[in-house]
């Protein structure tokens, strides 16, 4: 009937996310950078709002399958009165070759918040693409 064979039944969502992408962060020749919309060039900086919600495509051109870990420092936390760093940190799924991941970031404070830098990082490349939170 009416209800077989629709195209979007099982549609990805990622694909509707492109029309609010933040940035493309693409892993290339062993190398990691930003694409920023509206911004010429490859970046090593992407800036994020604060608590909103950021979509970010992770594009893999090598040959091995990665996974992008965004980092987002750690906060202190209070545990049975002792105070612990815990890391704030997202991955995608590992990606093949030719390969894109959407992954969603929502800061919750400021990158100058934090003793360590805000980043997307590929496990196994020294590049980093730090992250402001203004």
């Amino acid at each position: 009937g009416a209800d077989e064979g629709e195209a979007d039944d099982h549609a990805s969502r990622a694909v509707a996310s492109k029309s609010n992408l933040t940035a493309t962060v693409i892993l290339k020749d062993g190398s990691l950078h930003a694409e920023v919309i509206g911004v010429i060039g490859n970046q090593e900086t992407v800036t994020l709002p604060m608590s909103s919600y950021s979509y970010v495509r992770f594009v893999n051109l090598d040959d091995e399958a990665r996974r992008l870990v965004v980092d987002l420092g750690a906060e202190i936390v209070t545990v049975n009165g002792t105070e612990t760093k815990q890391p704030e940190q997202l991955c995608t799924q590992a990606v093949g070759k030719d390969g894109a991941q959407f992954i969603v970031v929502r800061p919750t404070r400021p990158s100058t918040s934090s003793e360590s830098p805000f980043t997307f990082t590929v496990p196994g490349i020294d590049d980093a693409v730090t992250i402001v939170v203004p």
